[in-house]
């Protein structure tokens, strides 16, 4: 089907669903090769502006609901909904940095990657997410916990502007002093944004002239130690240095918690010389040592753009995920007791399960006036990971039976990451609720006719689809 919608020199695609290359554009829209049964009726891959902005006076004048798809990492496929118009934003990946400002202009579809070995020619970084594939875009709407989060704070704290097209189809720039409305919504609101956000203006830092990583490995009987470690040194953790446990999963016979499985316990150090970050790790790990007798992996030191590229990759393209994001203010021993026993029972063994010790700027609550506004003392990002499509019932209900069983320890999501199909109170949790309530009413005021998808379970009862839209995917 020729164009019928984009204007007539645009680089851009449209394709409804029935016609050549959809299926694959749909598939393509989300990362997880587990991809959900359902998909838009229409889907537009934009390549400008103008791109944008002609397919939402398309969606309007004919009352289809509208998505936004920047990379596509969701792990539920926040892109694909069922019917409506899916503007898809990854091929418009331009980048501009001005170093002397030490700003850069962004476009949704630049990754994390791409935007820091840009930066690292000129001297400078940004906290882009810890993925290299993942797309700026969706990564600043979710608020973005980033590299060097205790120093740079979430990378929506840095962002200074964007140029986004409204629900009437108006292209407006929002910032702290016009449209402040849409810039707070911006900065935190994530899959629920009302508004689809074409260009982005960030604060840039300079490059960190060291960055160490080492770490500890221990078997998970070595659990309790480690926990109480942890709930020892979180709370006086170095701004500069980024602390992690890993538990990775295996399911040995016995169910013991012995088997095959690990516990790393991984620190990345940020300073302004080798020896400086040296000492920041030496202070975070001597003591764990000690008491634990675990051999320290020898310091290595790299860049930013190195911690993305890192090989093998953690999560590695091309398997199954279900995944999830708790925050909890719970003893970090109790967390680790009850991930420690899932792991065991864990059907694949590719599995892992991140504790992530919150920096002191969270754990304060130092946030910006933003609707990013739900924190913890630890972010807890357990993942399922498997790549035989029979195993999906037993890979989700895994993980949904670590989740139920964190669930009294728990108290919010991060957006972000969390598994926000499963239950509408998922996307309240994600949220302070004062921000929850004003996100709601910005929503009233700026898409008052629904044009965007909500949140999952938000959106009130479908829509009846006019005669002339083609029929939604069937599955």
């Amino acid at each position: 089907m020729s164009s019928t919608l984009l204007p007539p020199d645009s680089r851009g695609r449209e394709l409804w669903c029935g016609e050549a290359d959809y299926e694959t554009a749909r598939r393509d829209a989300v990362w997880n090769a587990r991809k959900p049964d359902r998909g838009p009726d229409l889907i537009v891959q934009a390549a400008s502006e103008q791109d944008v902005s002609a397919a939402m006076d398309y969606a309007r004048g004919r009352g289809m609901k509208v998505a936004v798809r920047a990379g596509g990492h969701s792990l539920w496929g926040s892109a694909l909904r069922e019917g409506g118009l899916l503007i898809d934003l990854s091929r418009m990946r331009e980048v501009s940095i001005d170093p002397r400002q030490r700003t850069a202009t962004l476009e949704p579809g630049v990754t994390a990657l791409d935007l820091a070995t840009a930066l690292a020619e000129q001297g400078l970084a940004f906290p882009v997410g810890h993925c290299a594939t993942v797309a700026l875009g969706g990564y600043l709407l979710a608020g973005g916990l980033g590299w060097n989060l205790g120093t740079w704070g979430p990378a929506c704290s840095s962002l200074e502007s964007l140029e986004l097209v409204t629900a009437e189809g108006a292209l407006v720039t929002a910032d702290a002093h016009h449209h402040a409305d849409l810039f707070w919504a911006a900065r935190g609101s994530g899959t629920g944004f009302f508004g689809v956000a074409t260009r982005f203006t960030v604060r840039l830092y300079p490059a960190p002239p060291a960055i160490r990583t080492s770490s500890l490995v221990h078997p998970l009987t070595a659990v309790p130690a480690v926990g109480a470690w942890l709930d020892r040194v979180a709370p006086v953790l170095p701004d500069s240095v980024e602390l992690r446990v890993l538990i990775r999963a295996n399911a040995p016979a016995n169910g013991s918690l012995g088997g095959t499985g690990g516990l790393e316990v991984g620190a990345i150090a940020f300073g302004d010389s080798a020896g400086e970050a040296d000492r920041s790790l030496h202070q975070v790990f001597h003591q764990l040592m000690a008491e634990t007798g675990a051999a320290r992996a020898p310091d290595a030191t790299t860049t930013l753009p190195g911690l993305l590229d890192a090989s093998p990759p953690l999560l590695p393209e091309g398997r199954r995920y279900s995944g999830d994001a708790l925050w909890s203010d719970a003893p970090a021993g109790d967390l680790l007791h009850h991930i420690a026993r899932a792991a065991a029972d864990a059907p694949s063994d590719e599995s892992v399960i991140l504790v992530c010790p919150s920096p002191p700027l969270l754990r304060g609550g130092r946030l910006p006036d933003a609707a990013f506004s739900m924190t913890g003392k630890t972010l807890v990002l357990p993942y399922a990971i498997w790549a035989d499509e029979m195993a999906d019932q037993r890979n989700r209900e895994w993980l949904s039976t670590l989740t139920t069983t964190l669930g009294p320890l728990t108290h919010g999501h991060y957006v972000g990451e969390a598994d926000l199909d499963r239950h509408p109170s998922r996307s309240v949790r994600s949220f302070a609720p004062a921000n929850w309530e004003r996100l709601r009413a910005l929503r009233a005021v700026h898409d008052p006719q629904g044009i965007f998808h909500s949140f999952p379970g938000s959106d009130g009862q479908p829509r009846q689809r006019p005669a002339n839209i083609p029929s939604s995917w069937e599955t």
